[in-house]
């Protein structure tokens, strides 16, 4: 999935992953797949990884490629992803 471009409005991509009885069910990236937030819990454990936008690895239905050291380093998580979303604005609160 490519990032589309705007020099004006800064990008974000949405991630909602299946509901497996996790804390969190969608990562917020910033335009280069930095996690800047997770919903509805764990910001804190998941911001500042990376989510790899561009490389042809996220796919609705497989599962959640994630770079996060020092624990996950080039991995997947155990859940799916259910949709993905690009959106302009990203309202954090």
């Amino acid at each position: 999935m490519t990032t589309p471009k705007n020099n004006n409005n800064k990008m974000y991509t949405i991630i909602e992953l299946e509901d497996n009885g996790q804390d969190f069910l969608e990562l917020i990236t910033d335009q280069k797949g930095v996690i800047i937030d997770t919903k509805p819990f764990q910001k804190e454990v998941w911001a500042g990884g990376v989510i790899p936008l561009d490389f042809g690895m996220l796919v609705v239905g497989e599962a959640l490629p994630i770079h996060k050291p020092p624990h996950i380093n080039f991995g997947f998580l155990k859940h799916n992803v259910k949709s993905i979303k690009t959106v302009e604005n990203y309202d954090h609160n």
